[in-house]
């Protein structure tokens, strides 16, 4: 960008010079070109680093936590059934799909989880789009993880009118941890929970059972999370149970 072009106008255009070298060390002969190439090493550097078949992890929990509030049971026993479900089926710990959970228990969760028998449309479509949203979620700090301080690091920040998703990300933050790994410095994010928002929006019995679940799962061996095929079959299995929810 021609910064001091800006600066007097308010208006962003290239500048030349700048453009010129980017195009020489990047190969390229446009700025079209140049836009394609930087995203797509961008997503072939982050996508490693997520988990095999977040998507559909995600879209299982979110199906979970919509049928396990249809059940007649307190908050809390609702929170404790759906992390028995991480655990024991998902096999790894989703920390925004859990406070998803929570704030769907406490009618906080907005339209994300749109699983009720009032809900007349295919429920698929909205909760393929809210997983898409959840997991979206988490790209401020693979990018932070997985910048390159010679190159330049990505501060992202995620920007949407969705009330429910603006609270879900409002209950945590990064903070950025030095370690020394293979004898040279990396920096990894580790995530910092505000116990006060959690506590406020999920509610003392609802936060009391996310912390202790917290806990838990640090003190627990690792797990091997499900293959694609046993993650579509889980799926598939709450499709038809939702569905038979909502058809009464």
């Amino acid at each position: 960008m021609d910064e001091a072009y800006f600066i007097k106008s308010g208006e962003v255009r290239p500048d030349d010079k700048q453009v010129a070298k980017y195009f020489e060390s990047e190969k390229v002969g446009s700025l079209l070109e140049l836009a394609e190439r930087y995203v797509r090493g961008i997503a072939s550097q982050l996508v490693p680093h997520v988990p095999d078949g977040l998507l559909h992890a995600t879209y299982a929990c979110l199906l979970k936590a919509g049928i396990l509030n249809c059940a007649k049971i307190d908050q809390k026993r609702k929170m404790e059934q759906f992390f028995d479900f991480l655990f024991n089926e998902i096999g790894y710990f989703l920390l925004r799909e859990a406070l998803t959970a929570g704030l769907h228990f406490r009618s906080k969760a907005g339209n994300l989880i749109p699983i009720s028998p009032n809900y007349k449309k295919d429920f698929r479509i909205k909760m393929i789009s809210s997983s898409w949203d959840v997991m979206l979620l988490r790209m401020p700090e693979l990018f932070l993880a997985h910048g390159d301080q010679q190159k330049g690091i990505i501060l992202a920040y995620v920007c949407t009118g969705d009330g429910a998703l603006q609270e879900l990300d409002s209950m945590f933050t990064i903070f950025r941890l030095m370690k020394l790994k293979e004898h040279n410095f990396r920096e990894s994010p580790q995530m910092i929970f505000h116990k006060d928002v959690i506590e406020r929006l999920l509610g003392r019995d609802i936060s009391g059972v996310f912390f202790k679940y917290c806990e838990d799962y640090c003190a627990k061996e690792d797990r091997l999370p499900l293959n694609s095929h046993r993650m579509a079959r889980l799926v598939a299995s709450l499709e038809d149970e939702a569905s038979d929810m909502m058809r009464f």
